[in-house]
């Protein structure tokens, strides 16, 4: 391992996320027993798919073997990792929000056949992406939420977008402070908001993009992951017992 400073920098920023994944499945799990409620069916088979998400993305941060990991969820149908997300925005923000969903694209069913070409996203990548970009909006407890979808062929575009509750008014150059702040800065102290660091990591890391702005008193944030047409299989290149 390069235990150097960016080597670092990668594993506080994974740290970091697998807490907030825990914290999305320990949130599920205390709503099931504040309500007294049984686990269905489809619902235990929905945390067996988070735990292999979070083997998925332990292995894919480290790049180990092991010999109880058959499988891990590495590049998935895009329709399977839209299921994931639903579940985060019903784990990770309060019951009051009312939440706004589009597709578009190549996920509008009426305008598009998807039976024509499968298309796969890199799972953990989009996991930490979407897990810091929704704990984010729940921090602000807005009224309301929006997620717009759009796919090509080729590139998976994600729109988080929600009023930021504790602003009033909003400097229009607000957005390119926040930018030198919390994106440019040198190290893990310089930034509070190390959530955002990770999401623009992974992005440009995984030839996508990441960008944010603030209208309106609105924090509007867009991602941009690539699609392939193919399950690739991820290179793991060590191995421990």
């Amino acid at each position: 391992w390069r235990m150097d400073k960016d080597r670092l920098k990668e594993d506080r920023m994974f740290f970091h996320d697998i807490i907030n994944h825990t914290h999305a499945l320990n949130l599920f799990l205390q709503q099931k027993i504040s309500t007294d409620a049984q686990m269905q069916e489809d619902e235990i088979y929905a945390l067996m798919n988070e735990v292999k998400a979070m083997q998925s993305l332990v292995s894919d941060h480290f790049g180990f073997k092991h010999k109880n990991l058959l499988s891990t969820l590495s590049w998935v149908e895009i329709d399977f990792a839209l299921s994931g997300f639903h579940r985060m925005i019903h784990s990770l923000l309060p019951h009051q929000i009312n939440i706004h969903l589009t597709q578009l694209g190549h996920l509008d069913r009426l305008k598009y056949d998807r039976s024509r070409v499968k298309l796969f996203v890199h799972y953990p990548t989009f996991i930490r992406v979407c897990t810091n970009l929704i704990k984010n909006i729940a921090e602000q407890s807005p009224k309301e939420a929006f997620f717009e979808f759009d796919a090509t062929e080729s590139e998976f575009k994600i729109i988080f977008k929600n009023k930021m509750g504790h602003l009033h008014s909003v400097s229009r150059d607000l957005e390119y402070a926040l930018s030198d702040n919390i994106l440019a800065a040198d190290s893990i102290e310089q930034s509070d908001h190390l959530g955002l660091e990770s999401v623009q990591s992974l992005c440009h890391d995984n030839g996508g993009s990441f960008e944010f702005s603030i209208e309106d008193g609105y924090w509007c944030a867009t991602v941009v992951l690539p699609l392939s047409e193919t399950d690739q299989k991820q290179e793991i290149y060590k191995k421990a017992a």
